[in-house]
């Protein structure tokens, strides 16, 4: 049976962007049964601005891939998840991306604790594969897009 996305569990989530083997990478947490909170930066022009906001609609975008969970995050530290995420820089970062914006993210959180895991070069590599065993059936628009716990987190 697929899984269904689990209130309070903090995910990667990604997206197609129609180029072999690259991908747009964010988080979403969902904090209630029927929402959640995206975040992601995405570019334009040649600097990145930040997208964040609460959506009922995850699961709905058609370039969406699927969904990798790293975390539960208990109701009472919604605000401060929040706060650590919208805190990361993403202006005058050199090398910047979705992908290093989002992983920064994930740094972040395990050092205060949110995310449980050492090894984020490969959870990074995790990712990928994810991303590139799943594309296809995305591209497909099969439903529904997967929804999978890390073997690292």
């Amino acid at each position: 049976a697929a899984m269904s996305l689990q209130a309070g569990a903090l995910y990667i989530i990604i997206f197609d962007r129609g180029v072999p083997d690259s991908f747009h990478w964010g988080l979403y947490h969902h904090t209630s049964s029927d929402r959640g909170i995206k975040y992601h930066i995405k570019q334009m022009g040649s600097s990145w601005i930040a997208d964040h906001g609460e959506t009922g609609g995850a699961t709905k975008s058609i370039y969406l891939i699927g969904f990798l969970r790293i975390a539960q995050v208990p109701a009472d530290k919604v605000g401060d998840v929040n706060h650590i995420i919208t805190n990361v820089p993403y202006t005058s970062v050199p090398g910047l991306d979705c992908v290093t914006w989002t992983m920064e993210s994930i740094r972040r959180l395990v050092n205060a604790g949110f995310v449980r895991c050492s090894k984020l070069a490969e959870l990074q590599d995790e990712v990928q594969a994810f991303a590139v065993a799943e594309h296809e059936n995305a591209e497909q628009n099969k439903q529904p897009r997967p929804i999978q716990d890390s073997r690292l987190c």
